[in-house]
């Protein structure tokens, strides 16, 4: 059916947004206070022992900051790490940035959604 996927979001309270699914399959939500270490690894751990297979996960934090707590899910360069029971991805959102576009040529709309499709980003 599908890979199970969470979706992990610190926000700016501090508190741990959750959100799983299966596909396009909404399984689970929850908000939660923010976890203490190692505890959203166990989380992890148990949702992928509840499920019967690999849990991959994003963890989506503001900055580099957001990171600190959650050693067992990144390699302490922001990568995400590999286990039996999970996988995790980082998303820092400071770091995200969007291009510059040049404006006063007219309608580059259509060139930029074929770029969205593999070409450019």
């Amino acid at each position: 059916m599908g890979r199970y996927t969470l979706l992990m979001g610190l926000s700016q309270d501090r508190t741990m947004r959750l959100l799983m699914a299966q596909g396009q399959n909404q399984l689970l939500k929850a908000i939660l206070p923010r976890p203490p270490e190692g505890a959203a690894a166990q989380l992890l751990a148990a949702l992928s022992l509840w499920m019967r297979e690999r849990v991959s996960a994003v963890l989506s934090v503001g900055d580099r900051d957001g990171l600190s707590g959650f050693a067992q899910l990144h390699d302490g360069f922001g990568f995400g790490v590999s286990t039996d029971e999970y996988e995790t991805k980082i998303d820092i959102r400071a770091e995200r940035r969007r291009g510059t576009r040049l404006l006063g040529f007219g309608d580059f709309g259509e060139l930029r959604r074929l770029g969205g499709r593999g070409g450019l980003s």
